[in-house]
């Protein structure tokens, strides 16, 4: 059996990934770990088809295996995974985001996909100064359904575009119509100098969190970020 762990939802599907290692080696399973992007099919091979020394069962750890870039060397590995011939141990796989519909389509491939709540979105899209009450009971919305550091690292990600929008459109030339439209009028609600000041506040909390520079949780020092946006 191989399965997947993708989506949007990093923080979720990371975590369901680790809580199924975490799992197999309760049960005393041998574990072999590889990194996706540096991972060749003779390295694989082996690994699946080797007999374990101490006669355990054994399973198979990835990390960014589908959404390394392109090369040959990763469609054979592809190849590999989904041929409905090979007699493998179980395969754990864990992708940074959500992976194309073809891979998505092998019989044998079970894929447990974490999506991000409409109410993230939501919250992200209707944020704008001046509005604390609002965008505090959109931020407690999302809470209901996302993890606070989920909602975090997207807001991070919103400011940092919504900078780009302001500064140097051409920067999301790539993205959507809708979406890059919905940016741009977004970003008029803001000056320059604000987003950048606002995007330094992120970046501050997310140091204070990570050094326990604070007696707040995550979801209070949001609320406060909110609450002077």
């Amino acid at each position: 059996m191989i399965k997947i762990y993708a989506g949007e939802n990093i923080v979720l599907s990371r975590k369901a990934f680790l809580d199924e290692v975490e799992s197999l080696k309760n049960k005393k399973v041998e574990l072999i770990y590889f990194e996706g992007k540096r991972l060749t099919l003779s390295e694989l091979i082996l690994a699946t088809e080797a007999k374990s020394l101490f006669k355990q069962d054994k399973a198979i750890v990835i990390e960014n295996l589908l959404s390394s870039l392109k090369s040959k060397e990763k469609d054979k590995i592809i190849k590999y995974l989904a041929s409905e011939n090979q007699d493998l141990p179980e395969v754990l796989i864990w992708e940074p985001k959500e992976i194309g519909k073809s891979m998505a389509q092998n019989k044998n491939w079970q894929i447990k996909l974490f999506k991000l709540s409409s109410f993230l979105f939501n919250f992200l899209d209707q944020l704008k100064p001046g509005s604390a009450a609002k965008n505090i009971t959109n931020f407690h919305q999302c809470l209901k359904s996302e993890p606070a550091e989920m909602v975090f690292s997207m807001l991070i990600r919103q400011f940092r575009l919504l900078i780009l929008a302001k500064d140097n459109e051409s920067y999301l030339s790539k993205m959507a119509p809708w979406q890059k439209s919905k940016l741009l009028l977004q970003a008029k609600l803001f000056s320059l100098q604000d987003l950048k000041n606002n995007y330094r506040r992120l970046l501050e909390i997310d140091f204070r969190q990570k050094t326990s520079g604070t007696p707040f949780d995550l979801s209070s020092e949001l609320d406060l970020f909110l609450s002077d946006l």
